[in-house]
């Protein structure tokens, strides 16, 4: 049973269908193009889970050395018919990436996704997920709302005057929540800004360029500093999602604040 602050939430979204998938644009063809966009996202995190646990149960188990993954040769007509469906995906991929850049173009949440690009880890098709699946950034009055919404807090459990914190409640939307993860992966990088992220920065304000900085030097030192007290890569990677949400919170805010108002 959906409980009134489920339905608020479905409501307060992008678009809300009662009954229905919620409609993020007024463009039926572009929210299939999202759609499409984010089950394709969705199937190559899930692929690349799996492999990386096929990899770590064959090697536990004496099957094969990782190392001879690397360095399989395949034959000649094994290596061309890959190289064929690599192309083949690329090619995809781009023209979904493209046409989903462009979709955009006027709506309403056109400022916030800009924005949000700052970030690292944060090209336009997380952006987009992102704004299209959390909705209005100014219904969370603090980014810890946000981080609780995506379940990205510690469960807690109580037992008298003890409190004890488990896993995350992976509670809310799981979309957004996979987007931020996969997203916080770059962090484990040395702060810096490419190239492209200085195309996306362009034409972007002061204070969200400077967010942006201030989340770079956090979370990079951050998940450096988690590395070196020996914590699980994904537990790691998790911590940072989470406070990467809060910059999300920050950045749309402040891309809020800039943007004028309609009369």
């Amino acid at each position: 049973m959906t409980t009134e602050r489920e339905a608020a939430d479905g409501r307060n979204r992008v678009g809300y269908v009662r009954g229905g998938r919620p409609a993020f644009f007024d463009d039926p063809a572009v929210d299939k193009l999202l759609a499409i966009t984010m089950a394709l996202l969705g199937e190559v995190c899930t692929l690349r889970d799996r492999l990386d646990a096929h990899e770590r149960l064959a090697a536990a188990r004496g099957l094969f050395d990782p190392a001879a993954v690397d360095a399989f040769e395949p034959d000649a007509a094994t290596a061309q018919a890959r190289a064929a469906e690599r192309q083949a995906a690329i090619a995809r991929v781009q023209r979904l990436d493209k046409a989903l850049a462009q979709s955009i173009t006027g709506w309403r949440f056109e400022p916030v996704v800009a924005a949000l690009q700052a970030l690292r880890g944060v090209a336009h098709v997380t952006a987009i997920g992102l704004v299209a699946e959390i909705g209005e950034l100014s219904r969370f009055a603090h980014p810890r709302q946000l981080m609780a919404y995506l379940g990205l807090v510690p469960s807690e459990s109580s037992s008298g005057q003890r409190v004890r914190r488990g896993s995350i409640t992976k509670t809310g939307n799981a979309h957004a929540r996979r987007l931020l993860t996969e997203a916080a992966w770059c962090y484990r990088h040395p702060a810096r800004i490419g190239r492209a992220a200085l195309q996306r920065q362009d034409q972007l304000s002061q204070p969200v360029r400077d967010m942006a900085w201030k989340a770079q030097l956090r979370l990079t030192k951050r998940f450096a500093s988690l590395n070196a007290r020996g914590l699980q890569p994904n537990k790691a990677c998790v911590a940072i999602a989470r406070e990467l949400a809060g910059f999300v919170w920050a950045v749309g805010m402040q891309a809020l604040h800039e943007t004028p108002r309609a009369a």
